[in-house]
């Protein structure tokens, strides 16, 4: 998917694997966290915004480059699901997607509130902090060629 994205943005960086691996860690470790707080997230909530990002993508009135890079990795996002565009939208896995999404969203929302935090970069922080204080608990798995 990274790679994806960096073909379509023209972006000659690349993510290294483990910034990856740790991003996926940091967004688990958030749903657990947003669990735990006693944070919830209703099948009504998930459908409206998967209507709303659906309606945005086909959207045609958005032209700029951003917009046509997400378009696009979208549409190769569902064509490489084998799936059609329907069944794609109404899949457990982009349910949980988006679940996890207004998950992290309400954490945010929650910390900022509490006074917790003030910022993104404040809550990037508070990722990094979820994530150092779990690492010695976790075991990842890697395949090596």
């Amino acid at each position: 998917m990274t790679e994806m994205i960096n073909k379509f943005s023209k972006n000659k960086a690349t993510i290294e694997d483990n910034v990856l691996v740790d991003d996926m860690i940091k967004k688990e470790l958030l749903v657990k966290q947003a669990k735990k707080a006693g944070i919830q997230v209703s099948a009504e909530e998930v459908s409206n915004l998967i209507k709303r990002e659906r309606a945005a993508i086909d959207n045609t009135n958005y032209l700029d480059e951003n917009t046509e890079t997400v378009k696009e990795i979208m549409k190769n996002r569902i064509r490489i699901t084998g799936l059609s565009e329907d069944d794609f939208w109404n899949s457990n896995e982009i349910k949980t997607e988006y679940e996890k999404a207004i998950l992290s969203g309400k954490l945010y929302d929650q910390l900022t509130q509490q006074g917790k935090i003030k910022s993104i970069q404040e809550f990037e922080n508070f990722k990094d902090d979820l994530l150092n204080k779990s690492k010695s608990s976790l075991t990842i798995n890697t395949l090596q060629n």
